[in-house]
């Protein structure tokens, strides 16, 4: 959920359904300049989302299991 913090509006939002993201220590989302990267468990996979500056999340690139 990207979330405007001056005001609590709910700008845009993703599911992962039947998933699991491991949310200690920062381990599966990372946040590098208007990037945001989910790393999925379940199936092994790399979400690489952009956010707009219109407050949109785009999906950039998914890195999947067939990379070695």
């Amino acid at each position: 959920m990207l979330l405007r913090l001056d005001d609590g509006v709910v700008l845009d939002e993703r599911e992962f359904l039947h998933d699991f993201v491991n949310l200690a220590y920062n381990m599966g989302v990372f946040m590098y300049d208007d990037l945001l990267v989910i790393l999925s468990l379940r199936y092994q996979k790399i979400h690489l989302l952009q956010i707009r500056d219109s407050g949109h999340l785009v999906n950039a690139r998914a890195i999947g299991y067939f990379c070695r």
